[in-house]
């Protein structure tokens, strides 16, 4: 959020403060993970409102610096864009954001395997049962790890705005 956000010197927010808050539209992210990146609705049913299509990062953080947009993201992106005039306070209530190593066989190389060995590897190993698979539509091409990556550290926040 912006630094002049009233939400910005908080030490945290609650996914029910981004209710009546104006976020950015990711533009061409599959409805699954826009929706578990920013919920289209507060758990109490108040709608989380996006006002402006949003093509990159860098469109982003320069709508949340001006102040048009607040945006949930992963604590993550503190490192990777650092920006004057953003805050990031960490949203207390989010859930854990999947995330994990996606690829389609199509593009598949000895580098791409590679890459997912080396994640397996030296990855986090899962904390919860294995679901069972669901079933992938007929002719879909798509491989990901089994197990998710879901932190970096044990004590790292999922989700900040």
């Amino acid at each position: 959020m912006a630094a002049d956000h009233p939400f910005a010197n908080k030490p945290s927010v609650s996914i029910e403060d981004l209710g009546g808050q104006p976020v950015g539209r990711p533009v061409g992210l599959p409805r699954a993970i826009e929706h578990a990146i920013i919920p289209p609705a507060t758990p109490s049913g108040r709608p989380i409102t996006r006002v402006q299509d949003v093509t990159s990062p860098n469109e982003i953080f320069a709508l949340v610096s001006s102040g048009k947009i607040v945006h949930p993201t992963v604590e993550s992106m503190i490192d990777l864009y650092p920006r004057p005039g953003v805050r990031f306070v960490p949203i207390h209530d989010m859930p854990p954001l999947p995330l994990g190593l996606i690829w389609l066989t199509s593009n598949e190389s000895a580098r791409i395997r590679a890459l997912a060995d080396l994640a397996r590897e030296v990855g986090p190993k899962p904390t919860r049962p294995k679901q069972r698979a669901r079933p992938r539509a007929r002719g879909s091409r798509e491989h990901r790890l089994p197990d998710p990556i879901r932190r970096t550290r044990p004590d790292e926040p999922e989700h900040a705005v």
